[in-house]
């Protein structure tokens, strides 16, 4: 129980540190005030983002599944670092461009092997049925990290490029030195009987998903909410800006909001009993309340923190559910093709956000795009409808036989 107890202590601190980021407010700003990039531009760097990590996302999450997870995850945080230290050196778009790719490849590193692991070590100690709570709580104590990070960055000033990201560097440093005092208790078993080569984890993967309609509805679903989130984050600095906010109140606002996060994922675990429906519904109405905020200053504070809220809280929820339905041996691959998914229709919404930009008025496109999240929100509760799903978890004692009958298998 005491090694249980140390294993996630170092996990939530390796969360803070790993989002306490003072420059991640800021860099969308930095790409503008730094460097005189335009809003077209800044839309064409965050595709370039998302295709380097959608063409990263599987080749590293089998990478994870085959060698080492722990690894995986140290990496992510060294190439950030190196990111950051692009951006800092050669601050132009093809300095940004580059810093992105590297960020990216860290970034897909990450993306599922986080739960993969998480879920995994929990299921050695004999407590996976906490998954969703301890998940939950990470996630919280991810964004406590943020708020600490954007605090800083707006007592430092909202200027101050050079020392945020100086800052963000020896962070992602530290992180990657937390993770590499992570225990590995779990012995992964490898069935002799499947293809171990990387083509053999993906077809796995692939005939697990179409095996389980469970299985693929949470991972289309967590593509779709990946891509939300992705796509309002790097927006949402030039949302406030665009209503009149002025960029020290910037820092301020968004760590307000991920206060509010971190106070719904702490209890987010308490609805991981809700139908599928229900979670997804809270998608459509944050598309919505995002709609409504388009039209003025201060209701375009409250309807991003609505918005934001609802949809890490879905993610959250869905995420969790996912880790319960998979099997282990291509559990960061599977987490990675949800991901591919993300970064896929992130590709289509940052490809219209941009024609968007250039061609109409910065609010019209908020206003698509919160049109576009209604859709993909009313997909979902259909989607959920045809399945009638529900995002609970199995009992402890089925958690136990599901276990025994796999290493039988």
């Amino acid at each position: 129980m005491q090694r249980l107890q140390h294993f996630k202590l170092r996990l939530y601190a390796q969360q803070f540190f790993g989002d306490c980021m003072p420059i991640y407010p800021l860099y969308a700003l930095m790409f503008s005030q730094r460097t005189g990039l335009g809003t077209a531009d800044i839309s064409l760097l965050f595709l370039c983002w998302v295709i380097f990590a959608m063409i990263a996302e599987i080749p590293t999450g089998i990478i994870a599944d085959k060698f080492s997870r722990k690894v995986a995850l140290v990496s992510s945080h060294v190439l950030q670092a190196l990111a950051f230290a692009v951006w800092l050196a050669f601050p132009s778009f093809l300095g940004y461009a580059c810093g992105f790719f590297i960020w990216a490849i860290g970034y897909a590193f990450s993306s599922g092997t986080f739960q993969a692991y998480l879920y995994e070590e929990l299921k050695a100690h004999d407590d996976a049925a906490s998954f969703n709570k301890v998940f939950a709580r990470s996630q919280s104590i991810k964004l406590v990290g943020m708020v600490a990070a954007y605090s800083l960055a707006w007592y430092l000033g909202a200027s101050n490029f050079t020392l945020l990201l100086s800052l963000s560097i020896i962070t992602s440093l530290i992180t990657a030195g937390v993770t590499m005092s992570f225990s590995y208790k779990s012995k992964r078993k490898h069935d002799t009987a499947q293809d171990g080569s990387q083509t053999g984890f993906l077809k796995n993967a692939y005939f697990e998903l179409r095996g389980s309609k469970k299985a693929l509805t949470y991972m289309i679903a967590l593509g779709i909410l990946t891509s939300i989130v992705g796509v309002m984050e790097e927006y949402t600095p030039l949302f406030y800006s665009e209503l009149g906010f002025s960029n020290d109140l910037v820092p301020v606002l968004l760590a307000t909001g991920l206060i509010l996060s971190s106070l719904v994922g702490w209890f987010a675990h308490r609805l991981e009993r809700m139908r599928f429906t229900t979670v997804a519904l809270f998608v459509v109405i944050a598309g919505s309340v995002m709609f409504i905020g388009t039209f003025s200053e201060l209701a375009g504070f409250i309807a991003i923190l609505v918005f934001m809220r609802l949809i890490m809280l879905v993610q959250t929820l869905f995420g969790a559910s996912l880790q319960h339905v998979i099997q282990d041996r291509q559990r960061a691959t599977i987490g990675s093709m949800a991901s591919f998914a993300g970064q896929t229709l992130s590709i289509i919404l940052l490809g219209v956000s941009s024609l968007l930009f250039a061609a109409t008025s910065n609010m019209f496109t908020y206003r698509t795009l919160a049109i576009i999240f209604i859709a993909l929100g009313v997909g979902l509760v259909v989607m959920g409808r045809i399945q009638k799903l529900k995002t609970d978890i199995p009992a402890k004692d089925e958690l136990v036989i599901t276990s025994s009958a796999r290493t039988l298998e």
